[in-house]
Parts: C-alpha cells; structure tokens; sequence
C-alpha cells in the first residue's frame, strides 16, 4: 500500500492507495476493515478514514493527516525519564480509548502512534493510526479477512496473534 497527501476542501489528507493492476485480497479487506470501523473512532485519539473511494482505476482509502510524527521517527535517541513517561501515559491513554470502545489494534507500533509536540517539543498527547486489521469486540465478524488471526507486524505481535486457537482481547494491544 502507498501513502500520499492531496488537498481537498477540508485541507490536507494522506490517501492508501493499492497497486490498481494487482491489489491483493488482503491488502483490499485492510482497506475496506479500516473504513468500516471508521464510525467507531474518535478524532481525540485516531486517525479516521475520511472516504473509500476509486482513484485512477485503484482503491484509495482516503485518511484525515491528523498532523503528528510517527513514533518511529522520534526513537533512536536518548529520552529523559520524564518525557518517556509521558509518552508512556499518552499511549496507554489512547490505548485505553480504543478499548472503551470495544476495540483491539492488533497491529501497535512505532509506525501507527501519532505524536504531538508542543511548542517547547514537548510531547502533549498521542493518536492511533492504521486500523486495517483492528477487531470489534462488541460484533461477531460476518465475513473472514485473509490471515485475520495472523493480521499485525510479527515483530511487534502478541504471542496469541499467531495461534488462532487463543482468543484475541485487550490484552493483544499491550
């Protein structure tokens, strides 16, 4: 999947766009997974899907730029006890939103957490992102999504992610 930004009327968003010539039916259910649970998030801590639409003869899930930097581009150096317990609370905080909400992410890491400076860098608060293979608590799935069981990034996986045996709840996030 690509990422890019276009402007719209409500300002700049970031579009998932598939390969229009070999879209996979797991990369498709991602997509449409994400759009569907659109309704089920809330701007204060994630990045919603705005629309699922064609754009030159591929789908495009078109996504609000919540503004934030990826967690993954602010790791690497050194954090001071205090800023890295902030953004530990920002996160279990948001963490904590999503599953209020019935939801598990399924796919928690550096790249998928939005962070927020304030103007003396700072970080304020912190947002979700990517929700493609997130899971409703509160709903039974009516259709089965390709590798749904096994759905995330391995590095960053619950050990029950890779055993469809072992139920998935609240717990797979943290």
């Amino acid at each position: 999947m690509a990422s890019r930004r276009r402007r719209v009327t409500r300002g700049v968003v970031l579009m998932a766009t598939l390969d229009p010539e070999n879209p996979t039916n797991a990369s498709l259910e991602r997509l449409a997974r994400e759009w569907e649970l659109g309704n089920e998030l809330d701007e204060a801590w994630a990045a919603r899907p705005l629309a699922l639409e064609r754009e030159r003869g591929a789908m495009a899930l078109v996504l609000e730029d919540a503004g934030g930097e990826p967690l993954e581009r602010v790791m690497g150096s050194p954090m001071e006890t205090g800023a890295f317990l902030r953004l530990a609370i920002g996160i279990a905080r948001v963490l904590g939103k999503l599953h209020q909400r019935g939801l598990v992410h399924k796919d928690v890491k550096p790249a998928n957490i939005l962070l927020f400076l304030g103007s003396q860098g700072n970080i304020e608060r912190a947002k979700l992102g990517d929700f493609g293979v997130a899971r409703d608590l509160t709903r039974r799935p009516t259709t089965v999504i390709s590798g749904y069981a096994h759905a995330g990034t391995p590095e960053y996986m619950a050990p029950e992610q890779g055993d469809i045996s072992k139920p998935i709840d609240v717990r797979t996030d943290i």
